[in-house]
């Protein structure tokens, strides 16, 4: 239930209004400096903003493009980058929704010591690699483990793809991406 200010209240409002001051006694600078800093909770993933929201689409939608770029020149082809949507969702729907085997890049943020995932899809990879070694672009219609060989390809792909992810993060804020491990499977 809303509180109602008494007249006296009302009062001191109005005339801090006129005079250009303000009901509080905090400095402009003291309040731009002093933010609740709030932390994520996983298990209540629809806590972003509408605003956040659209600013994680721009994010990655230049990180498509940065992206898209450098494979176009890396694998001579012609292909196309897409946001196609940008959700909350728990970690074990998650889990849940990719395949098995799986293609999971572990990276850390270096400066919040987390971890984050880039999940690329077994076929994808599989054709980036087949295109890499001078073979086409076909895709392999069962997908499969990876060989150590194919891993080694792939990593340095990830690795532009962290660099170009992070500079994209830049008009957020300074975040470092630092490659930490490969997984198949979502369980890890």
């Amino acid at each position: 239930m809303p509180e109602i200010l008494s007249q006296q209240e009302i009062d001191s409002l109005l005339a801090g209004i006129s005079t250009g001051g303000g009901a509080s006694s905090v400095p402009e600078e003291e309040k731009k400096l002093t933010r609740d800093i709030v932390t994520f909770d996983f298990r209540l993933p629809h806590r972003l903003s509408k605003n956040q929201l659209r600013t994680l689409q721009a994010v990655h939608e230049s990180f498509c493009e940065t992206f898209g770029s450098y494979l176009i020149s890396r694998l001579q082809t012609n292909l196309n980058i897409t946001v196609t949507s940008v959700d909350q969702v728990f970690y074990s729907e998650y889990v849940l929704s990719i395949g098995n085997p799986s293609c999971l890049y572990l990276f850390r943020i270096v400066e919040s010591d987390a971890l984050a995932v880039i999940e690329l899809s077994p076929q994808l990879v599989l054709s980036i690699v087949s295109r890499m070694l001078g073979g086409s672009l076909e895709a392999e219609k069962d997908p499969r483990l990876l060989t150590q060989i194919e891993q080694s390809i792939i990593k340095g792909i990830v690795v532009r793809a962290l660099s170009d992810l992070q500079k994209a993060w830049k008009t957020v804020g300074s975040l470092t991406f630092q490659l930490d491990r490969y997984e198949s499977e979502g369980d890890f």
